[in-house]
């Protein structure tokens, strides 16, 4: 992954930015686009995801990487911890992703 930002509209307040939901068990399950890759929500370390048929979400293929407990995210982005790699979670490579939007992590 690149370190750049995903390309949202800066007009957007941070609380409303969403990133697709893809996988799971669903009927129709969506599938991402071809710039984003569809994984387990690293917002959510604690769920089981895919694993259990919970839908993951399309990350922008692009999105910025950062190492987990620091601060090196683009502005209204924080450093989640990357859930394909197995690691401390104090020195972990992450994802900058835009938080949950229902005031959770």
């Amino acid at each position: 992954l690149a370190n750049m930002a995903p390309a949202y509209p800066a007009s957007r307040a941070v609380n409303e930015i969403e990133y697709p939901s893809c996988g799971g068990l669903t009927d129709k399950p969506h599938e991402c686009n071809t710039q984003s890759i569809c994984m387990d929500d690293p917002r959510e370390p604690n769920s089981c995801g895919m694993a259990c048929d919970i839908p993951g979400i399309c990350i922008p293929r692009n999105a910025a990487t950062c190492q987990t407990g620091t601060e090196t995210c683009p502005q209204g982005q924080k450093c989640f911890g990357d859930l394909r790699f197995k690691c401390n979670e104090n020195d972990c490579r992450g994802l900058c992703l835009y938080p949950k939007g229902d005031g959770s992590v």
